[in-house]
């Protein structure tokens, strides 16, 4: 069972996630920060406020309640 899932993850990173051969780049970066916690790779894109309690609520007063018969219901 073990080796089944050491299997498929091995699978996924090499064919789906194309990272054959990028164990230097990682053991350069690791070595380079000096930590095993390279940080986060991403900017903050929202404003955390927007998903307060009272953010959400404000959120939720702009979605429009009635759409009736007539409404979009395609998924």
């Amino acid at each position: 069972m073990v080796e089944a899932v050491a299997d498929f993850v091995a699978g996924l990173l090499r064919d789906v996630f194309n990272a054959a051969d990028t164990a230097p780049l990682a053991t350069a970066a690791l070595a380079e920060a000096g930590t095993y916690d390279l940080g986060p790779k991403a900017e903050r894109i929202e404003d955390p406020a927007a998903w307060s309690r009272d953010g959400i609520r404000e959120q939720a007063k702009a979605l429009a309640r009635d759409k009736g018969p007539e409404g979009n219901f395609d998924d």
